[in-house]
Parts: structure tokens; sequence; C-alpha cells
């Protein structure tokens, strides 16, 4: 009953459920992970990974946020055909994209791995990365179709069937291959995330039948869906004008966070840190420290989730007075997760650091962790409703201003041996501070802007 009379909450709870669960597996991955690779496999692989979120942000081109938004608007106008098209034209877009943003990071992963990164042993999983990117890309434009709908149940299974393959494919993978050389191991851990996005991807297409107008073609072998060129090029043009702002974000803090990951190792150098005790400070820093921040969102998760269509719809049938309540009911859950997180990170830093990967001295990583948690958790939000509202370019500028001050701070205190690798998360602290209070201050003009 609840499914059918609070679909909001339902998708809620349904997110919810399978993130515990989902965290569960995640967090006992990740320990093994540790365990199984060893700090060096760790801290290069975690060395790739903003070129992987950086092609992950290329991918999609923002098009899962612009499927969701819009379809979402047209289903609250009653308009369920556009709907369906505009499906389909961001998963037409996003597959092209997605193929030609792999073929480049093939082509120049050599020059990334020697000239960007800095390390000639990160070609190796660059080179397995192109493989991950097109089902990662896809998986998110096929989520984007199923949140327009408010459909979470097939979000969480695809989730929760990328999880339980990539967890026991990655530790398998790594304990093959790290025998070959560290490089071999962090390729290794990318070939089990292909593994479980393709698994996943299989599930979405079977699952999105329906929301893209796809007959049963076991009941109906003679029914053809008609799209062309002439439904196609206007949808693109509504969803590429939508995502460029979310790609655009998502590009620009990406660059940023590279030419973080280019400064750091330099700059812990000038800290008296060799460039492999630099590079193992920055895994367990990106690789256990910060990871910890996001365990929490097992809750925040699932309501962004709903909240970006349900912002879109409600707006689209009763205006923006009655987006409030919501906005309201997000904020207090993320202030109860704020604080229950800040407490144990304060309270319980070194013994975090034990529990969940059986190393000493991450206390003073984990502890800057409980100045950030009610920035993190609530910016997140704030973020969604940004999203639902259609103001992605707020969101941008914001975003972007808060990674700035990241990278002037991580320049500056992780050459000074006062500071180190401490001072480097206190960057990523600021980061979350300065966009969480810029998205704050943004929302009740964006409310306004959008009600006229």
């Amino acid at each position: 009953m609840l499914w059918r009379r609070r679909p909001l909450v339902a998708g809620a709870v349904t997110l919810f459920l399978s993130g515990l669960a989902i965290r569960a597996v995640s967090t006992v991955y990740r320990v093994a992970l540790v365990r199984v690779a060893g700090e060096d496999i760790l801290g290069l692989y975690q060395l790739t990974l903003p070129i992987y979120r950086l092609g992950w942000t290329l991918a999609p081109f923002g098009l899962p946020v612009a499927i969701s938004q819009l379809s979402a608007d047209r289903a609250g106008r009653g308009d369920m055909d556009g709907a369906r098209r505009l499906r389909r034209a961001g998963l037409q877009l996003t597959a092209l994209i997605a193929a030609a943003v792999s073929v480049g990071l093939a082509l120049g992963s050599e020059g990334i791995a020697v000239h960007i990164l800095t390390d000639p042993r990160t070609r190796l999983p660059l080179l397995v990365m192109p493989f991950l990117l097109v089902p990662a890309a896809l998986c998110s434009a096929f989520r984007g179709v199923m949140q327009g709908e408010q459909r979470m149940g097939p979000i969480a299974a695809s989730n929760a069937l990328e999880v339980a393959l990539r967890a026991p494919v990655v530790i398998y993978a790594v304990g093959w291959t790290a025998a070959y050389g560290v490089e071999w191991g962090a390729a290794g851990i990318v070939f089990g995330l292909t593994v479980g996005e393709v698994a996943s991807l299989a599930l979405l297409v079977w699952l999105a039948r329906s929301s893209l107008g796809i007959p049963d073609f076991a009941r109906r072998p003679k029914a053809r869906v008609r799209f062309g060129v002439s439904d196609f090029l206007p949808n693109a043009r509504r969803l590429l004008r939508l995502a460029a702002p979310v790609m655009g974000s998502g590009v620009l803090n990406n660059v940023l966070n590279i030419t973080s990951v280019a400064v750091i190792p330099r700059r812990l150098g000038l800290a008296g840190l060799a460039m492999e005790e630099a590079v193992r400070a920055y895994g367990r820093l990106s690789g256990m420290a910060i990871p910890i921040l996001y365990m929490p969102m097992v809750v925040i998760w699932p309501i962004v989730s709903v909240l970006e269509p349900t912002v879109a719809k409600r707006r689209a049938q009763r205006g923006t007075q009655a987006i409030g309540p919501l906005v309201r009911k997000s904020y207090l859950i993320a202030a109860v997760i704020s604080v229950l997180s800040s407490a144990a990170f304060l309270l319980l830093p070194e013994q975090l650091g034990h529990w969940l990967y059986g190393v000493e001295g991450l206390a003073d990583l984990i502890r800057p962790l409980a100045v950030a948690a009610p920035f993190a958790y609530i910016g997140y939000i704030t973020s969604g409703i940004l999203y639902g509202l259609g103001r992605t370019g707020i969101a941008m500028i914001n975003s972007a201003a808060g990674n700035l001050v990241r990278l002037v701070l991580i320049w500056q205190l992780a050459a000074d041996p006062a500071w180190g690798i401490v001072g480097v998360m206190w960057g990523v602290v600021a980061d979350y501070a300065v966009s969480s209070l810029c998205n704050l201050i943004s929302l009740p003009w964006a409310v306004r802007r959008s009600a006229l």
C-alpha cells in the first residue's frame, strides 16, 4: 500500500534499504581490497581515479540529470509520449559520446600517464579504463530514465547487482594480477569494476523496455518503434541545454582534481616525502579517509535521487510552493545524519581506521571529517534541489568555487612540513564548505526565479 499511496517515501525507502546492503558489501569489499592489494596498488589506482572521473563526466555528458528532470517535467504535464522520446534521445546521445570519449582515452593513455600523472605505471590501468567507461555511462543514463519515472526499484536492483559482482571479481583479479607488478594489480581493479557495470547495464536494459516505449516482442512480434532524426535532433538540443552545465561542472571539478593529483605529490615532496611515500599518503587520504565521509551517504543519496524528479514534477503540476515541505524534510534528515557522523569522526577517529582497514595513524585524516560532514551532506541535498529546478548552471558555479579554494589550500599547505597530507584534507573540507554555503545562498533565488 505504501508503494501506491506514497511513491516518494517508497522510492526513498527502497533505495535506502538497498543502499544499506550495498554499503555493507562495499565496506567489506574495501577492507578486503586494502588487505589484498596493499597500499602501493591502492595508491596507484587512486592516482588514476581523477582521470576516470573526468572520463565518466564527459561520457554521459550530464545527460542522466537532464533525462530525469525533463522527462519528469513532461510526465507532470501529461505528455507521456514526449517523455519517452526524450529518454530515447538521451540514451542515443550517451552512447555516441561515451564511445568517443573512450577512444580518446585509449589513444592518450601514454601521454596522460607520463606527463599528467607523472607515473608511467598508471598507463596499464588507463588502457583498461575505456572498457569501463561505456557501460558505466550507459548505466548512468538508464538510471536517469528510471529516476525520472520515480521507479527506484530497478535502480536499487542494478546497483545491488553491480556491487555483488564487483566485490568478488575485483578481489580475485587483484589477487591474480598483483604478482605481475603494482600496475597489473591496479588494472585488475579496473577490470573487476567493468564486469560489475556490464552486468548492471544488461539488467537495466531489460527493465527499461516499458520506459522507452519498446514493446514486449514475445507478445507483439510485429510491433515497431518509430523514432527518426526529426525526433532526435530537437530532443537532443533540449537535453544538451540542461546537461551542458552539469557536464561543465563535472569537467571543471575533475580538471581541478587532476591538477590536485599532479600537484599533491610534488608539494608533498617539498615537505620531505619521497614520491612513493607521497603516493602512499594520497592513497590513505583518498582511498581510506574520504570514503568514510561517504558511508553515511547511504541515507542521503536515496533522498536526493527521489528529490530531483519529484521537484521537477511538482513544479510542473503545482508550482514552486509545493517544493517547500520537501526541502524542509530533506534538510532535517541531513542535519541529523551530520550530527551523528560528526560525533563519530571527532570522538572515534583512530578506532574507525583500525576497525575498517586494520591500519594505524588515520586519526589525523579522519578528525577533519567532523567539520566536512554537515557541509557535504547538506550541500548534496541543495545540489539535488537545484538540479530538480533546472538550475544546473548555479550548481556548476558553486562547485567550481569550492574546487578553486581546495586547490589554493592544497598548494599552500601540502608543501608545509607542519601540515603535509593533513593540509590536503583541510583543503577538501574547505571545498565542501564553500560549495555548500554557496548552494544555500543561491537556492532561495533559484526558487523565486523558477516561480516566474
